[in-house]
């Protein structure tokens, strides 16, 4: 018979971390006439009938691959007699590794099905697959503003920031809840979801999203003494155009414009970069949702920096 390694799995199951990520534990087992080989791995596959119909290609479904690292031929050793008899196991390991996720998926089943098998390098199966079904247990693709978590805050010194964060499957969202505390409060304090710039330094911001304990990655923030840039913003909700001005040249920046209902949620975020000559103008477009809703307008350097500049936002009407 040709020798090579044979791996069985044992009560596979996929489980979210403390950061959302979804992982696939399971015990495994070599039962060949061989050890394995370094390349050999578990692998995990998009499967059903909609991973199909939906058009997910043949890469979109590969969810990732966990190595096995060489494990022996499984053997069991009976040392000693009596109650002192030590029975020692080799060729067998435990797994515990990260998966890629289609995650629009929950949003239309609420579960995905896959399939757990044990492949060579060439993808050759060397063994009996399994099949797991992975649901979320908690949100996950963390948004903060709807943008990525930012390793870093920088605001001006009096500056405020909304802390609103959004995640997946949006059925979860209606009982996310989100709180945030800072180091240092005399530099950065937090009140509510409002992040306030107190004094110039730097601290670091923690944040958890409740009910599901999910500990958010720390943000530094940095925060300067204010300076003027010379910049005003003028948004006409009738005709949706919004202008902005600056003293001095602006080569990029984004503006953000963010709805809110009339219970604070973020319901729509648009983000539209904008370049702007010394004593010159930009314009771009935006249409309010709904005129229900709350429009909060920011200009940040980018959406990876977060980084607020300062400016003065005026209606077509003249209000502030």
């Amino acid at each position: 018979l040709e020798k090579h390694a044979v791996y069985e799995l044992s009560e596979p199951y996929v489980y979210q971390d403390n950061d959302g990520t979804f992982r696939l534990r399971a015990t495994v087992r070599n039962t060949g006439n061989m050890g394995g080989a370094a390349d050999d791995a578990i692998k995990v596959s998009f499967v059903g009938p909609y991973a199909i119909n939906l058009g997910y290609s043949a890469e979109e479904q590969n969810l990732g691959s966990i190595s096995l690292d060489s494990i022996p031929m499984y053997t069991e050793t009976v040392t000693g007699t009596g109650d002192e008899e030590v029975l020692t196991v080799t060729g067998q390991t435990e797994i515990d590794g990260a998966l890629t996720v289609p995650t629009e998926a929950f949003e239309e089943f609420g579960y995905i099905d896959a399939f757990a098998e044990p492949v060579d390098k060439d993808g050759n199966a060397l063994g009996y697959g399994e099949d797991v079904r992975m649901m979320a247990s908690k949100p996950f693709d963390i948004k903060l503003n709807g943008a990525e978590l930012p390793e870093e805050i920088n605001l001006n010194l009096g500056e405020t920031l909304e802390l609103n964060v959004t995640g997946k499957p949006a059925a979860m969202n209606e009982a996310l809840q989100s709180s945030f505390a800072a180091d240092d409060s005399e530099i950065a304090l937090v009140d509510g979801n409002t992040l306030i710039a107190n004094a110039a330094g730097e601290t670091t911001l923690h944040g958890i999203v409740n009910p599901y304990s999910m500990e958010l990655q720390d943000i530094k923030v940095t925060v300067s003494e204010s300076t003027s840039q010379g910049i005003t913003v003028t948004y006409d909700s009738e005709t949706g155009v919004a202008r902005v001005e600056s003293e001095e040249a602006v080569e990029s920046a984004d503006l953000i414009f963010a709805e809110y209902d009339s219970e604070g949620r973020l319901v729509s975020a648009e983000v539209k970069n904008v370049a702007v000559e010394a004593k010159g103008a930009a314009r771009t477009n935006y249409t309010v949702k709904s005129k229900d809703n709350t429009l909060r307008v920011m200009l940040w350097d980018s959406l990876n920096g977060m980084k607020p500049l300062e400016f003065t936002y005026k209606t077509a009407e003249g209000g502030e």
